[in-house]
């Protein structure tokens, strides 16, 4: 449930918390701790199974930057931040998109997300980034 309420959290003002009480616990929300970095103003933390986020920010919270998602609903999770943050952000991990979504990339730009995907020399041939620029909608 956490990829359904953290984006949520994420962009409400103030102090927030998620407990995650399935029996995976920390696992379930590790992903939650890149978008610390995506926040203009506040902090993620992450103590034992509880998320705490706060956010400081008067308009627009979300700024653009790189995060990976590590399976599909994290991925999708943080897909949803990418394209609310003005500005361009880099996804790794868009196999898991892929693979559970298939079209879902394809769709979002026929719609008018700046989307598109692009190997990385440096990083295996499997991983990908998608490049997302809010201001280009």
């Amino acid at each position: 449930m956490a990829t359904v309420f953290v984006p949520l959290l994420m962009i409400t003002k103030g102090s927030s918390r998620y407990i995650e009480l399935s029996k995976y616990g920390v696992n379930r929300i590790q992903w939650a701790l890149q978008l610390s970095g995506l926040l203009k103003k506040g902090e993620v933390k992450l103590l034992g199974n509880e998320l705490s986020i706060n956010n400081f920010s008067e308009e627009e919270p979300l700024k653009a930057g790189k995060i990976k998602g590590l399976d599909i609903r994290a991925t999708a999770a943080l897909l949803i931040f990418a394209l609310g943050a003005r500005g361009t952000s880099v996804l790794y991990g868009v196999e898991h998109l892929t693979r559970a979504y298939g079209q879902l990339l394809q769709k979002l730009e026929t719609i008018g997300a700046g989307i598109y995907i692009a190997k990385n020399p440096s990083l295996s041939d499997v991983l990908k980034e998608v490049k997302m620029n809010r201001d280009k909608i």
